[in-house]
């Protein structure tokens, strides 16, 4: 089974407001974005070296700076991103693509690992749709086959059960996923703090 594996990134100052807002300078910011970006894009092609990985970006000219050129030509940049909810950005983007499944990670994990993508991956084979929260009850990881692509303006606060529920409620068999230790993603100087603490920056 071939995968495509979308990774949806805001390059400052579209996004990481908060983090600025917490009195973060911007070139911390930056590197943050940066060396989240380029590890978790690792990780992916490591876990799964078939996987053909999409950036879908806000800023493709600003975003290209995040990858190292060594690595650019495992990303497809995408300039489709509407001015909507992530869920929304996301539908639009799929809908132009005749994938039969994708992965969707969101670009700040802070401890992402391989084995989660693998199960993720494998799960797909069985189910038709996998969530993996973050420590936040957030969703760090869907995992999707094409029926799923229209349903997935869910995010937000506590979005993993609400990814569970929604999708239940279309009939699609649903798997939820626990990373351990729980995925962490940097949305405020605290998860950017306890990172730092774990030893996962």
């Amino acid at each position: 089974m071939t995968i495509n594996i979308v990774i949806p990134f805001k390059p400052f100052p579209q996004g990481k407001t908060r983090l600025a807002s917490n009195g973060i300078n911007s070139e911390e910011i930056i590197l943050l974005q940066k060396r989240l970006l380029q590890k978790n894009v690792q990780i992916v092609s490591e876990a799964i070296p078939s996987a053909s990985i999409h950036i879908l970006t806000t800023d493709r000219s600003l975003a290209e700076k995040y990858m190292p050129s060594s690595t650019m030509h495992r990303l497809v940049m995408s300039d489709r991103y509407p001015q909507e909810t992530l869920g929304k950005q996301l539908e639009a983007f799929l809908q132009t693509k005749t994938w039969e499944n994708a992965i969707v990670l969101v670009s700040d994990l802070s401890n992402l690992l391989a084995r989660t993508i693998k199960a993720v991956y494998s799960l797909l084979s069985i189910y038709d749709g996998v969530v993996v929260p973050t420590a936040d009850q957030g969703t760090g990881i869907l995992g999707l086959r094409k029926k799923g692509f229209l349903h997935l303006d869910h995010f937000g606060n506590k979005s993993a059960g609400r990814f569970v529920s929604k999708w239940e409620d279309e009939n699609f068999l649903v798997a939820e996923f626990h990373q351990i230790p729980v995925l962490l993603d940097i949305d405020n100087l605290a998860d950017l703090n306890h990172a730092k603490e774990k030893g996962y920056l």
